[in-house]
């Protein structure tokens, strides 16, 4: 889409360009083509004829001649912008429509030729800003109006941002209002001041709206949520009358008996203990002695009475016991529970170690 040698257009059609439209103006395609389609077409002023967007600017003759006023800070709504250095041309400098006011951080801006030669929307910080143009003719740029029910306000010519909450800090949430869209609240609050207004919109979706980009800032029909910080009053406690103590009366003392003579406590004769009786031994030493020697000797032999007997014993336990056990390592290892057959096969053969260890030891020296 594009759009040749300036037609006359109303605010509102200026704002409904779509982006990625090429403005052609007196034979240009940069982004003094959208200016000047902007002072001519919607201002109903001049061409304005200069060699590049910075002179809209350094020529004071711009403003005299074709009806501005210079602002340095604070743009509004309608007002022409003109920047250079750094992201912007710096010989030729930069210009663009104002279409969303000053925000104490950004304002909005309708521009051409800046990743190309069509018309973009965006963000801009006063970063290398030189100055701004605001029409004297304002009656050009207001909107139509909108009758409207007591609970609804309409967004200015830029639009209003969706915040979370009532400042411009907070996060920035989808469903922004378009220009001139109608939308419907329930209540305002104070919150963050920008521009001198404070005053915030809460919508039904309960998502908050800067008052001061609608066409009306008055909080008429709509409920006050501002939180009232009701001062309360220390009470004040009386100071407790002290009331005298009444002076007892004397009272008579009664006569204090004479105490019985106590009989002093006989002391208990401290008994000795009687020494234990010795006990006489069963036996004597010598006694205990020659009934051990008498005793017979045990030969431990007997129970496996051979060598190659007792071998295979010896072997098959040791094979026995190491089964077991690698067998209780493994289930450990694993992380699974002993099964009893497990465990009454390990505790058999824990016990009988010692028994074979005994035999072992008593058999050392039989070569039976």
């Amino acid at each position: 889409m594009s759009i040749d040698n300036c037609p006359a257009m109303s605010w509102a059609e200026f704002l409904a360009i779509p982006n990625g439209t090429t403005v052609f103006n007196h034979g240009a395609s940069e982004c003094v083509a959208l200016a000047n389609q902007y002072n001519e077409g919607v201002l109903g002023g001049g061409f304005v004829q200069v060699g590049s967007a910075l002179q809209w600017w350094t020529n004071e003759n711009v403003s005299a001649v074709h009806g501005f006023e210079r602002i340095d800070s604070n743009p509004q709504v309608g007002d022409i912008f003109i920047a250079s250095g750094d992201l912007y041309n710096l010989p030729f400098g930069h210009i663009g429509v104002v279409i969303r006011a000053w925000d104490g951080s950004t304002f909005g801006t309708m521009e051409q030729n800046v990743t190309g030669e069509y018309v973009s929307r965006h963000d801009r910080t006063m970063a290398n800003v030189d100055g701004f143009l605001r029409p004297i003719n304002q009656s050009a740029i207001a909107p139509a109006p909108v009758v409207l029910s007591p609970t609804q306000r309409q967004a200015g010519p830029e639009g209003v941002f969706r915040r979370e909450a009532a400042s411009t800090q907070s996060a920035r949430l989808e469903g922004d209002l378009e220009p001139n869209e109608v939308g419907n609240f329930i209540g305002w609050s104070r919150g963050e001041s920008v521009n001198g207004n404070d005053v915030w919109f809460m919508g039904v979706s309960g998502n908050w709206f800067w008052s001061g980009a609608f066409t009306s800032q008055s909080t008429d029909s709509l409920a006050d949520l501002n939180t009232v910080n009701v001062v309360v009053e220390p009470e004040v406690t009386p100071e407790p009358v002290v009331t005298p103590e009444p002076t007892p009366e004397p009272v008579e003392e009664a006569p204090v008996p004479t105490p019985k003579p106590v009989e002093p406590e006989r002391k208990k004769p401290i008994l000795k203990p009687t020494p234990p009786k010795k006990k006489e031994p069963i036996m004597t030493k010598k006694e205990e002695q020659a009934a051990l020697a008498a005793m017979p000797s045990v030969d431990l032999g007997v129970i496996i009475p051979t060598v190659k007997a007792r071998k295979i014993a010896y072997i098959v336990f040791a094979a026995v016991a190491f089964v077991v056990t690698n067998i209780g390592v493994g289930f450990a290892a694993a992380g699974m529970g002993w099964p009893v057959w497990l465990v009454v096969t390990v505790a058999v053969t824990n016990n009988m170690a010692p028994l074979f260890a005994t035999l072992a030891v008593a058999n050392a020296s039989n070569k039976k």
